[in-house]
């Protein structure tokens, strides 16, 4: 189409749009108006970050790996668990305009290995936990990272040789926002998922910021989903419906706070729930016998089911199918299928 055809100047439009509509810069303006409120919790580590202190140690990681020559187009692999390196990981590529991408921290050394020739990433984190498989991996790999990072919740484990720890890496970084000459696009990659490789090799899927932004959008209006919105997603955070599915993506990008659960432990998740007024759950898989009565009557509740091998646990939009006669519906205003597997579900408590 020719530019004489609209009836105003679309440049100034386009030049903003195409620049400017960016996930990061979502999450850079929380980052002034939600400064003081909290972004991130790790109930291991028992520490909270708020949207100032999360930039902080998001800028921090983005200096150190511009130090290391990472510029746009570069890919930071990483292979980690939910976890507060996760979400750094997520965000600081995206403000050097490099490309993060998470993988399954399940996979084998050898699809480990292939994924890593695939994208030869400059940069490769792995948790401390996999340490075994990242090693095999990096040893079958034809592809060798410039930079190995390993992640430690304690950080005080020992690492391989030729490896940094996480926190030696970045301590000595500036914690101001970096300045990256090329400018964004709407249209630059800036997450690449990875398929589970079932039907074939496992293949990298290219997300650009238009698709993270929208990704946030369409989830904040399904929930829907505010600021003053908790979330957390029992799924690993790796694959679609972990991060974007009420995870990192779109509770950053409205200003929530997202609540990290490393591992998928029934007791623990309720533990958590009385101790934080979550407000959504993600993605779980629900068993009757580990039902714990719901914390408060000023939340929406929240019951576990026994799955029928056969039927499944039905949920959709406006209700919640297949409930026991015993449960009062009213806690299941707000459920909702986001999953396209019937044992998992959001549920909002």
């Amino acid at each position: 189409m020719e530019d004489n055809q609209y009836t105003y100047d679309t440049t100034m439009f386009k030049e903003t749009f195409e620049s400017g509509f960016t996930y990061i810069n979502g999450f850079i303006r929380n980052t002034h108006r939600y400064a003081s409120r909290p972004a991130l919790t790790c109930p291991l580590r028992n520490k909270t970050w708020t949207y100032a202190e999360l930039n902080k140690e998001v800028n921090r990681f983005a200096h150190a790996l511009l130090a290391d020559g990472v510029s746009k187009n570069d890919v930071i692999m990483y292979q980690l668990p939910n976890s507060a390196e996760f979400v750094f990981c997520y965000l600081a590529p995206q403000k050097i305009r490099a490309i993060n991408a998470p993988i399954n921290f399940r996979l084998s050394p050898g699809e480990t290995a292939a994924i890593l020739d695939d994208s030869k990433p400059v940069v490769f984190v792995y948790d401390a936990e996999y340490k075994e498989t990242a090693e095999q991996a990096l040893s079958m790999a034809d592809h060798q990272p410039h930079r190995i990072i390993v992640t430690e919740l304690s950080g005080e484990q020992a690492v391989p040789a030729g490896h940094i720890p996480y926190k030696t890496y970045v301590e000595k970084q500036p914690d101001i926002e970096p300045t990256v000459e090329v400018p964004a696009h709407v249209y630059d990659e800036v997450t690449r998922l990875y398929t589970s490789g079932t039907t074939g090799n496992p293949k990298g899927v290219p997300l650009n910021n238009i698709n993270e932004v929208l990704s946030a959008h369409d989830v904040a209006m399904h929930f829907p989903l505010s600021p003053q919105d908790k979330t957390m997603n029992m799924s690993p955070w790796f694959h679609r419906g972990g991060i974007h599915s009420g995870g990192p993506n779109p509770t950053l990008y409205m200003g929530g706070e997202v609540v990290i659960l490393r591992n998928f432990e029934p007791k623990k998740m309720f533990g958590l729930c009385r101790r934080i007024w979550h407000h959504f759950f993600n993605r779980c898989t629900f068993d009757f016998e580990d039902a714990l009565p719901c914390p408060t009557e000023k939340t929406y509740g929240f019951v576990w089911f026994k799955r029928d091998s056969h039927n499944g646990l039905a949920f959709g939009k406006g209700g919640l199918h297949q409930i026991p006669g015993n449960i009062d519906t009213k806690y299941f205003q707000r459920v909702w299928n986001l999953g396209g597997i019937l044992e998992h579900f959001s549920a909002a408590v």
